[in-house]
């Protein structure tokens, strides 16, 4: 078999704050090959966009550092790679799609100006070249009128509007992996869709790998061929959609599936896990999870559990995974 795309090794990644060091991602490791889709969800703060940050060397440092690990991607160690040879694998190879398009995108720029400013970067085009691309781009997108809407500003454009332009940037180049780090917050539930679809139908026809980051365990459901489910800074459960959704392992996956809204249960109060997120700075010892868990047990709060596979399809990280 090929060796992955893209695989993570035992990342490690601190900020080094006021009150002391924390540990945002903690021996994280996943892969993703060509042309996968894979999903990672879990609650605000658990390290989903510090993971997709390091994957793209982001990270601003100071106050981050990589303590450990791997980023291979092509075979070659992202975290080994210098600012200049990143530059070039950023838009060209490895692209990302940010939360908020109104923030991502430069205000005193029109559109075109900033799609075409990839075609003339990394691919070297001519500004007559580049503004046909992008044009070709914003089509390709599903934008109407793009010749007439290329020349205008991003405040002039909706929210589903800027972030089809966000994707349109991401894929300019058709770089072989994408990272969308909830592309779809704060868009209502018809353009969520539309956005899902886009990125569905584009991913296909240019064999691009995804890497979708959401906390909307429905969405990556809609999008994903696996899923990682993450809590404090770790995978708890790794697994393909179908089994992940159906035969949970993780005390946490389940309390997540049970706390989505679904018709059959419109008459019954949400199911709610208990407590709260651990602090980072000062994690519970042995797993981070066992103070919310109804399972826990003596182990739970001395040894860490691993993720180590249970089945062919699924791993958990849990000393009572499945039962």
């Amino acid at each position: 078999m090929e060796p992955p795309l893209l695989e993570v090794k035992d990342l490690t990644v601190q900020f080094h704050l006021r009150r002391g060091t924390l540990r945002a991602v903690e021996n994280l490791s996943f892969f993703v090959r060509e042309g996968e889709t894979l999903g990672i969800v879990g609650e605000t703060g658990c390290g989903k966009s510090v993971t997709a940050l390091s994957i793209l060397r982001l990270l601003p440092s100071p106050p981050c550092e990589v303590v450990k690990g791997e980023i291979i991607f092509e075979t070659e160690d992202l975290l080994k790679k210098g600012e200049a040879e990143m530059q070039k694998i950023r838009g060209r190879k490895i692209s990302m799609i940010f939360q908020e398009p109104m923030t991502s995108l430069n205000p005193s720029l029109t559109i075109g100006e900033q799609i075409a400013e990839c075609f003339r970067v990394h691919l070297g085009c001519s500004k007559r070249e580049a503004r046909a691309r992008t044009e070709q781009i914003l089509n390709t997108v599903h934008i109407p009128s793009p010749k007439a809407l290329m020349d205008r500003y991003p405040h002039e454009f909706s929210g589903g509007m800027r972030q089809r332009v966000m994707i349109a940037i991401a894929l300019a180049c058709e770089p072989k992996l994408l990272v969308a780090d909830e592309p779809t917050t704060a868009l209502d539930v018809t353009i969520q869709g539309q956005i899902l679809d886009l990125l569905d139908e584009l991913r296909g026809k240019m064999n691009i790998a995804l890497v979708f980051i959401s906390h909307n365990l429905g969405v990556v459901a809609q999008l994903c061929n696996r899923i990682g489910v993450m809590y404090a800074g770790s995978f708890v459960e790794m697994g393909d959609k179908e089994s992940l959704f159906t035969r949970p392992l993780h005390p946490y996956t389940t309390g997540l599936l049970k706390a989505i809204p679904l018709p059959h249960r419109r008459n019954e109060p949400l199911a709610a896990i208990r407590g709260s997120v651990c602090d980072l700075m000062n994690p519970p010892r042995g797993c981070k999870f066992h103070p919310r868990c109804h399972k826990a047990a003596e182990i739970c709060r001395v040894t860490p559990p691993v993720l180590e596979p249970n089945s062919s399809v699924v791993q958990a990280a849990c000393h009572f995974a499945g039962e």
